[in-house]
């Protein structure tokens, strides 16, 4: 019979959680209230007790420098000084799994890219935009208006838009600037 079980899976199903529960139940022994370990971590209250008692999260005893670093992310987490999340996870599962740091993910490059690309779509649309102003004005006084007027409400509409939605991206928020 062939095992199917990849090492992706193993990791997702069991190393992840395990790691999760360790640094709930760290935050706990520092002192801070299953319902705050939560909020650090991301996950509910109820999650943070079910590892502090052993009802959930892959039981893993942690040694060495992998509870190193995860008694390190922890304290940094209480002193809010955490930058980027993931990549300490992946440092620590890289750890506990004792191979060369190869597979530290490509998540900071991929955060760059994307804020790159958000960046370059602002510049373009504002450009846009600019551009559209220039040549309504040069038409005509009365057709500017009505871009003006059409460029108000549309800009209304979305700033609206996000207050009331704050998980509107910024590409979601600039499709309303698409030029006609």
């Amino acid at each position: 019979m062939i095992n199917m079980e990849t090492p992706c899976q193993k990791i997702v199903w069991d190393l992840v959680p395990a790691i999760r529960a360790s640094l709930a139940i760290e935050l706990v022994k520092r002192g801070q209230s299953q319902a705050t370990a939560a909020k650090l971590l991301g996950i509910a209250p109820s999650a943070v007790s079910q590892y502090i008692s052993g009802k959930r999260g892959y039981r893993i005893e942690f040694q060495g420098e992998t509870k190193e670093l995860i008694e390190k992310l922890a304290q940094d987490l209480i002193d809010n000084k955490v930058s980027d999340f993931v990549v300490r996870i992946c440092e620590i599962c890289v750890s506990a799994r004792g191979i060369e740091k190869k597979c530290i993910p490509a998540a900071p490059k991929s955060k760059q890219i994307i804020k790159q690309k958000i960046k370059q779509t602002i510049k373009q649309k504002t450009n846009q935009m600019i551009k559209k102003i220039l040549k309504k004005i040069q038409r005509n006084e009365a057709g500017f208006y009505r871009f003006l007027h059409w460029f108000l409400h549309c800009f209304l509409h979305r700033f609206l838009y996000r207050f009331l939605y704050p998980g509107t991206s910024s590409i979601q928020f600039l499709m309303c600037f698409s030029i006609r």
